[in-house]
């Protein structure tokens, strides 16, 4: 399914994700290292159209990917044995992984004013780090998904 180095250990559910159903997986490395990834499936019923969905994601992790400074901690999409961003089971559901980033937190809103400030400059460094992508490459999966009243 997807290119992972390492024999499967476990999945458990994660019930930090707010739409799609997301389980942490682990992955035991040929050295005895356990590797985590975050796996989800997509919920095709707020995403109608997964597969547009994921050639994005599959762009701006790449790019990003790219952009980034040695040491730098960012999603990376692992892609599939045949390097699709996602994978198609036999019930017609799309599936993604990623890196699990060690020490990360979600929250569904800031605690703090700290922690907005942290958030908005997040945000900014990742708008940075897009800022030469070229928009017309990405699919418009939701209609004005990203416009926020005035």
């Amino acid at each position: 399914m997807f290119e992972i180095q390492g024999d499967f250990v476990s999945a458990k559910p994660f019930d930090r994700g707010l739409i799609n159903d997301t389980y942490i997986a682990a992955y035991e490395t040929s050295q005895g290292k356990i590797q985590k990834y975050i796996c989800q499936k997509i919920n095709k019923s707020v995403f109608t159209k997964p597969k547009e969905v994921m050639e994005n994601i599959s762009l701006v992790t790449d790019f990003v990917h790219l952009k980034a400074k040695s040491g730098e901690s960012h999603l990376l999409l692992q892609k599939t044995k045949n390097g699709e961003p996602y994978h198609l089971d036999g019930n017609g559901d799309f599936w993604r992984m990623y890196n699990f980033i060690k020490d990360s937190t979600t929250f569904n809103t800031a605690q703090s004013p700290q922690q907005a400030y942290e958030a908005a400059y997040a945000f900014g460094n990742f708008q940075s780090m897009i800022s030469e992508l070229d928009p017309s490459k990405l699919h418009k999966t939701i209609p004005h998904f990203h416009n926020t009243p005035i």
